[in-house]
């Protein structure tokens, strides 16, 4: 393995604060819990490997990993616990709970992982970015995984990214980007009911236009928005200052000048009281 570091922004680089022989490195994470401790992991000698460095690079030290099998093509650490530490490999999902020093196959139904990714505000929540089975997550820490590709082709995910903990971007091999915004995509199966909180639909499923009912408890401004499975914006059926009680608004249907797909959209009330969410079902 060969590991470069830069402590002048990338301007120049130390090569090769570590070196070792008939290796590859094929992963590097940084842990954030741990400010000066970061990870890499390949394969070395025909065998698995993974190195941690505490002091920013200057020295490492190979961890023991045992129980872990094939080499490891991505690395998490979770913010919350640091002796947490989730590995992808060529054979699956595997989780250490003592730094390294022994890691456990947490699931016989992933295969090949490409990509980990842990929510830094939500670290219990994890995804995987698999070799052919599109994306996982598990919500408990990695006891338990369901896949998670509504709207995503099971395919290979190459690699994962959040921001703000509003999107996750999905990159393929060959089938271009993909986002979830969890401002209207909510966790779960495509049939699991969404809590609608005081909001009405119907008809649902739906072959056009719908109907919006909702409350809001207040005098203000509210606004009505309609997004698809992919997170963008496909109407905004009422958007303006709203009298206290209820009230009902529609949507024609209509996605740029033209009948809106079949699948599934979710409809948003945003007023001074947040934003509620509402499943809408969509057939043509």
């Amino acid at each position: 393995m060969a590991v470069s570091r830069s402590t002048d922004g990338g301007t120049t680089w130390a090569r090769d604060t570590l070196g070792t022989s008939s290796s590859y490195v094929y992963s590097l994470a940084l842990s954030p819990g741990a400010p000066g401790t970061a990870y890499v992991g390949g394969y070395e000698n025909s065998q698995p490997a993974i190195y941690r460095t505490t002091d920013s690079g200057v020295t490492w030290t190979k961890l023991t990993a045992a129980g872990l099998v094939n080499w490891p093509y991505s690395i998490a650490v979770r913010p919350d616990n640091p002796a947490v530490i989730f590995a992808g490999t060529g054979s699956g999902i595997f989780r250490s709970t003592d730094s390294g020093a022994s890691f456990t196959k947490v699931s016989s139904s992933i295969g090949y992982v490409k990509s980990v990714l842990v929510d830094p505000s939500s670290p219990s929540t994890v995804y995987l970015g698999t070799g052919s089975q599109g994306v996982y997550r598990s919500t408990d820490g990695g006891s338990g995984w369901s896949a998670f590709n509504t709207g995503l082709p099971e395919t290979c995910v190459n690699c994962l990214a959040i921001s703000n903990s509003q999107f996750i971007y999905a990159g393929t091999n060959g089938g271009a980007t993909y986002r979830w915004y969890y401002g209207v995509g909510v966790g779960g199966s495509e049939v699991e009911p969404i809590a609608t909180d005081g909001i009405s639909i119907w008809p649902c499923p739906a072959f056009s236009g719908v109907s919006i009912a909702f409350e809001t408890a207040s005098a203000g401004e509210v606004s009505v928005r309609v997004y698809d499975i992919q997170g963008r914006l496909v109407a905004t059926p009422a958007s303006g200052s709203f009298s206290p009680g209820g009230h009902e608004v529609a949507w024609d249907g209509i996605f740029e000048g033209a009948p809106a797909p079949a699948g599934v959209y979710f409809v948003t009330v945003s007023d001074s009281d947040g934003v509620r969410t509402g499943r809408l079902v969509l057939v043509r």
